[in-house]
C-alpha cells in the first residue's frame, strides 16, 4: 500500500500494489511499481466513477484530442482519454479547489500538457505507458489553496520539463512537509520559489527529494528565491543522484541586506528572543513572521506611526503660543512694531467759537496707557506634512491641528503689556504606509508679556498643555490582520522668546527679529489593547523641540474710507530645528524581552517660512485680525491660519 511520509512524497513499494492516494479530495486507484518507472506499463489506473463528469472545465474547450484552456477554469479533469493534448494559454489560469486537482489527466498514453499560463493546484497525470506522456511548464505552477496538503504533483510515468520561462513554486513547512515534483524524469530551467509556511525553523532545514524522479534530473533552476525575506534557499543533489533536495537557511531577523535602521532595530530585538522551543503567543508571532512576504512587516509591527502624537502635540502647542504672542505684539504702542493696536481715525472736530474749540474735552484712554484692558478670542488651524527619512526608514506623516484661545491683557505701563490665555485644541494624524491613525486632544493655559525699549522690543510667552492621546494601528502581513489601540496622557511645557527692533522706512517699517520656541513633551507609557498577539507596551518618553527663527518683518498702516484703519504685514524667517528627533521605544506584549527603539518622521532641520496677515480696526475699541503662514523644506510642508476678534476698553 502506498504511504505518505513526512517528506511530503507519495512512496510506492517495489511490488505491485493498490493505492488510494489521499489528500486532494480525489480518490485515486492505481497500480504502481516504483522499480519499473523507466520501463513499460507502470500505472494501470482504474477509475471508479470518481472523475469529473464534465471533462472540460468552464474555460477549457476540447476539439478532437486538443484541449485549450483560456480565462479561468476550476478543477479540470480529462477523464480517461488517450493521445490528449492539453494547453493552458498565456493569461489563463486553471485552479484546483475544494481538495481537487487543478489538472487531472487519467488513463492516458502519449498525452501532452503544456502550461503557458498559470496552474494553481496539483497536477496529476496517470500514465499507462511510462515515458509516453510529457508536461512542459512555460508558465507558473503553484498551489495557493490553504486547505491543500503539502505533497507532490503526481506524474510518475511522465517526463517533466520546465523551460527558462517557467517558474515552479513549492511550499515547505517546519515539519519537513513540502510540495514537489514526482515524475519519471525532470529537465529543469527557469525559476524555483520556495514558499515558506508558518512555523519555527532551525538554522537550516533540508527537504529531501523535492524533485523526485526514477530516471534522472537534467539541467538546473536558473534562479532560486524564497517567499520570505528571512530565508535563503539552494538545491543540492540527493544521495540518490536522480533526485534533488532543497536546503532552506534562516537569516537573522536583523541581518537582512538593505534593511533600514528602523527595521534592523526591530529585527535585532526579535532575533535575541527567538528559539524553536517557544510556545504560546510568542511561538505564533514568530511562526507568522517567518512566513511573511516582505521585510516591511517589521515596520508594520514596530508602532513607529504612533510617533506622530509628538508632532501633533508640538504643532498644537506652537499654534497656541503664537496666538498669545501675536496678541502681545499688537500692543502696547506703535513704538514696538506695526502689529500694535491701531487707533481709530480721529473724527473731525465740530466748528465752534475759537475759545471753546480750543478747549480739549476729556476722551477715552489712549493706546498704551496703563489703564487699558483688552480681551481677545482667536481660532487657529494647521495642516502639516512630514516626509519619512530614508536614513532611518521612517514613514510619511500627515497632521491636522485645530483649536481656539481666549485671552485678556492689560497695559501695565506705556511700554509693558501682560496677558493670560486659555484654549483647547484637537489634532488628527495619519501614517498611511503603516495604517496608523489617531487623535490628540489638548487643553492649554499660558501667559505672555511684551516690553518695549524705544524702537526695540522683547516678547515672551509660556504655556502648559495637557493632552489625551488615542492611537489606532491596523497591522497587516503577519498572520491575521490585527487592530491595536492605545490611550495615554502627555504633558507639554512650551515657550516662545522673540527680540526685534523696528526701523521706520517711509510709510512702512522694517523689523529684523530673532526668536526661539523651546518645548518639552512628557508622554506616559501605555500598553495597547490588541485584537491578536501583536500589541506593544510603549515606554514613557520625553520628546523635545527647539526651533529658532531669524527673519524680517515689513508692515504698514493705512486709513480706509469711513475712518477704519488696516495694518498689513509680512514676515519671512528662516527656521532651524535643533532637536528634530521623534522616537518610540516599545516591547512586544507577546515577547517581553524584545525591546526596540524606532524613529518617526522628523520636522525639517531647516525650512523657509512666510507669514502674512493684517489687523482691521472697525470702530474705536474693536478690531479683527487674521494671519496665514506657510513653511516649506525638502521634506516638510505646513500651512496654518489664525483669525479672531479683540476689544479694548
Amino acid at each position: 500500500m502506498g504511504t505518505r511520509r513526512q517528506t511530503g512524497r507519495a512512496e510506492f513499494s517495489s511490488m505491485p500494489s493498490l493505492c488510494i492516494c489521499p489528500g486532494r479530495g480525489n480518490a485515486r486507484l492505481a497500480v504502481a511499481r516504483r522499480t519499473l518507472l523507466a520501463g513499460a506499463a507502470v500505472v494501470a489506473p482504474l477509475t471508479l466513477g470518481l472523475l469529473a463528469s464534465n471533462p472540460a472545465g468552464a474555460a477549457c474547450v476540447q476539439v478532437g484530442q486538443n484541449v485549450t484552456c483560456t480565462d479561468t477554469t476550476f478543477n479540470y479533469n480529462s477523464g480517461a482519454q488517450a493521445n490528449l493534448n492539453v494547453t493552458v494559454q498565456a493569461g489563463a489560469i486553471v485552479i484546483g479547489n475544494n481538495g481537487n486537482d487543478a489538472i487531472r489527466i487519467s488513463s492516458t498514453t502519449s498525452a501532452t500538457l503544456t502550461n503557458n499560463g498559470t496552474i494553481d493546484g496539483f497536477v496529476t497525470i496517470l500514465s499507462t505507458v511510462a515515458g509516453s506522456d510529457t508536461f512542459t511548464n512555460n508558465g507558473i505552477l503553484k498551489i495557493t489553496d490553504p486547505t491543500a496538503n503539502l505533497q507532490e504533483h503526481s506524474m510518475v510515468g511522465t517526463n517533466f520539463t520546465q523551460t527558462a520561462n517557467g517558474t515552479l513554486y513549492v511550499r515547505v513547512d517546519s515539519n519537513d512537509f513540502y510540495d514537489g515534483i514526482f515524475s519519471r524524469s525532470a529537465n529543469l530551467n527557469g525559476g524555483l520559489v520556495v514558499v515558506v509556511q508558518p512555523g519555527l525553523y532551525g538554522a537550516q532545514t533540508t527537504f529531501t527529494k523535492v524533485i523526485n524522479t526514477s530516471t534522472g534530473t537534467a539541467g538546473g533552476f536558473s534562479s532560486i528565491l524564497t517567499s520570505s525575506p528571512f530565508f535563503t534557499a539552494r538545491t543540492a543533489v540527493n544521495a540518490d543522484p536522480n533526485d534533488l533536495d532543497v536546503i532552506l537557511t534562516r537569516v537573522g531577523f536583523g541581518s537582512i541586506p538593505s534593511m533600514t535602521p528602523n527595521q534592523r532595530a526591530v529585527g535585532n530585538a526579535l532575533e535575541g528572543s527567538y528559539s524553536t522551543t517557544l510556545t504560546g503567543n510568542a511561538a505564533t508571532l514568530y511562526s507568522n513572521l517567518l512566513a511573511a512576504n516582505s521585510v516591511t512587516v517589521l515596520d508594520n509591527i514596530s508602532g513607529e506611526g504612533t510617533s506622530a502624537t509628538q508632532n501633533a502635540a508640538f504643532g498644537a502647542g506652537s499654534l497656541f503660543n503664537n496666538a498669545m504672542q501675536g496678541q502681545g505684539l499688537f500692543g502696547p504702542n506703535g513704538a514696538i512694531n506695526g502689529l500694535l493696536p491701531l487707533p481709530y481715525a480721529e473724527p473731525a472736530k465740530p466748528r465752534g467759537h475759537e475759545a471753546f474749540a480750543a478747549l480739549k474735552a476729556p476722551g477715552k484712554p489712549q493706546a498704551g496707557e496703563p489703564s487699558r484692558w483688552r480681551v481677545w478670542v482667536a481660532g487657529f488651524g494647521a495642516s502639516r506634512g512630514f516626509d519619512g527619512q530614508t536614513s532611518t526608514g521612517s514613514s510619511n506623516q500627515s497632521v491636522r491641528n485645530y483649536g481656539g484661545a481666549l485671552g485678556v491683557e492689560r497695559n501695565l505701563s506705556h511700554d509693558l503689556t501682560f496677558g493670560v490665555a486659555v484654549g483647547g485644541s484637537g489634532s488628527n494624524f495619519s501614517v498611511g504606509n503603516l495604517s496608523t491613525t489617531g487623535r490628540v486632544t489638548g487643553g492649554h493655559i499660558g501667559a505672555y508679556a511684551v516690553k518695549a525699549w524705544g524702537a526695540a522690543y522683547g516678547a515672551a510667552s509660556l504655556s502648559y498643555a495637557l493632552f489625551e492621546n488615542d492611537t489606532r494601528r491596523t497591522i497587516v502581513g503577519v498572520g491575521t490582520t490585527e487592530t491595536a489601540t492605545g490611550r495615554f496622557t502627555s504633558h507639554q511645557v512650551g515657550a516662545r522668546i522673540e527680540l526685534g527692533r523696528r526701523h521706520a522706512l517711509g510709510p512702512a517699517a522694517v523689523t529684523p527679529f530673532v526668536a526661539i520656541e523651546p518645548a518639552a513633551l512628557w508622554q506616559q507609557g501605555y500598553t495597547e489593547t490588541a485584537s491578536g498577539i501583536l500589541g506593544l507596551s510603549v515606554a514613557s518618553r520625553t520628546a523635545t523641540s527647539l526651533p529658532s527663527f531669524l527673519g524680517v518683518q515689513i508692515d504698514s498702516r493705512h486709513t480706509l474710507s469711513g475712518g477704519a484703519t488696516i495694518a498689513p504685514y509680512a514676515r519671512a524667517p528662516w527656521v532651524h530645528e535643533f532637536l528634530p528627533n521623534r522616537r518610540v521605544t516599545a516591547t512586544f506584549v507577546s515577547i517581553p524581552t524584545a525591546t526596540f527603539t524606532v524613529d518617526g518622521a522628523r520636522p525639517a532641520t531647516d525650512a523657509a517660512r512666510i507669514d502674512a496677515g493684517a489687523k482691521l480696526a472697525l470702530r474705536p475699541g474693536h478690531a479683527v485680525f487674521a494671519n496665514f503662514a506657510g513653511e516649506w523644506s525638502s521634506r516638510t510642508d505646513s500651512y496654518s491660519a489664525t483669525g479672531g476678534y479683540r476689544a479694548t476698553w
